[in-house]
């Protein structure tokens, strides 16, 4: 019995299915032989290569991603940097429109301001029945005092007399350098003296 302690119980895989034996019944330490590969042993080799392949598409994954990440970092810097522009525009077109509409010397409305401002009055007045007026005023002599006293001198004749209109209109009523000398004044809603 010496002899045989180190023998391990073997047996047949194919005659246990034949018998209808159940390989777990067998004694502790037996071994099968003529046993089929299972499913794991059988496609062993391209198990490992799905496995490699979806690890390596995971990597790349990863590494696109942090690429698109990146992209969408500096697209969120680009916008904001768009914005700051299209504020700075915004402003920018604000200080043009408001040059374009006055005058740079006397700072009123300029004809190209007027003339909307006029047309509008005049709606409003035709449809709601209330008066409207244009008063066009102008500075009489004023080239004698350019040709006296310099044109520095004409031109703070200018300021003077639209700051003298300006503080004279009422709120409701624009004033407005029609050009040269001559200054346009909307009144509207205004009542006819009787």
């Amino acid at each position: 019995s010496k002899g045989y302690s180190n023998v391990i119980p073997m047996f047949d895989w194919n005659a246990l299915q034949a018998h209808e034996i159940d390989d777990r019944s067998l004694p502790e330490g037996s071994r099968l032989i003529n046993q089929p590969a299972t499913f794991i042993e059988r496609h062993r080799n391209a198990i490992i290569a799905g496995l490699t392949f979806l690890v390596a598409t995971l990597m790349l994954m990863s590494v696109r991603l942090g690429y698109l990440s990146s992209m969408m970092k500096k697209l969120r810097e680009i916008n904001e940097k768009l914005l700051e522009k299209e504020l700075e525009l915004q402003n920018i077109n604000s200080v043009l429109n408001d040059m374009a509409m006055r005058d740079p010397l006397t700072h009123l409305h300029n004809r190209r301001a007027m003339i909307p401002l006029i047309d509008e009055a005049f709606r409003r007045s035709n449809r709601y029945g209330t008066a409207a007026c244009l008063i066009l005023c102008d500075i009489d002599h004023f080239k004698r005092i350019n040709d006296r006293h310099g044109h520095q001198t004409g031109d703070a004749a200018l300021i003077f007399v639209a700051q003298q209109l300006i503080n004279t209109v009422r709120a409701s009523d624009s004033v407005a350098r029609w050009g040269g000398e001559e200054f346009l004044v909307l009144v509207p809603e205004s009542r006819s003296a009787s």
